[in-house]
């Protein structure tokens, strides 16, 4: 068992939690400049698959419960 690395992995999760919102902003920015109405829906049909799988890790962080530290999980 690797407890070290789970631990590890753990704390990375947590960072990229805690780091989200600013992230997801960054993220949309771009999108954001290109359109002339504003909103989700819009946004996300100039995503590529990839920016939208990126999209969706980012949504899941910010609506998700922060998951407690269980061994064999991370």
């Amino acid at each position: 068992m690797d407890l070290d690395g789970q631990i590890a992995r753990y704390t990375e999760y947590l960072r990229a939690k805690e780091e989200a919102p600013e992230a997801m902003t960054r993220f949309l920015a771009p999108f954001s400049e290109r359109l002339a109405e504003k909103n989700l829906r819009n946004a996300i049909s100039l995503m590529t698959q990839e920016e939208r799988a990126e999209f969706n890790w980012l949504l899941d962080l910010l609506i998700e419960p922060v998951r407690p530290f269980t061994l064999n999980t991370f």
